[in-house]
């Protein structure tokens, strides 16, 4: 069946590949081609790619960059696409889903609370 829709589509393919990048036709080992059919588990379709998740859900971040929202602390909430995370940032009492890019989102760090203890003695008995 897959073999049946892939000899329909090739000559189609090397037709539009010849106009798009030149002469020569890719070359695809066999094994690789195997190896994607497989992938496929059956159906005409690869599977998605599985994008780990670069914060936890609920994670307090910080957005950068130049655009509305930089310098402002918001939530991660998912991966959207591609180099694009979801935020939940905080606009007059509601929590606004804003897409943002990934290399401008960074991990918010809390400080310690300064009234830790040093060498087990407080500050005040110095």
């Amino acid at each position: 069946m897959l073999n049946d829709r892939l000899g329909i589509l090739i000559p189609q393919t090397r037709r539009d590949a010849k106009g798009a990048f030149g002469e020569q036709i890719a070359q695809v080992r066999e094994r690789e081609v195997k190896q994607l059919v497989e992938s496929c588990g059956g159906s005409d379709v690869l599977p998605p790619e599985v994008v780990p998740e670069p914060y936890a859900h609920g994670e307090q971040v910080n957005v950068g960059g130049t655009g509305l929202i930089s310098g402002y602390d918001a939530f991660y909430d998912s991966v959207v696409g591609d180099g694009k995370l979801r935020v939940l940032c905080d606009m007059m009492g509601r929590m606004v889903p804003i897409d943002v890019d990934q290399r401008d989102v960074m991990s918010v760090v809390r400080k310690r609370c300064c009234k830790r203890r040093r060498n087990g003695r407080s500050r005040r008995h110095r």
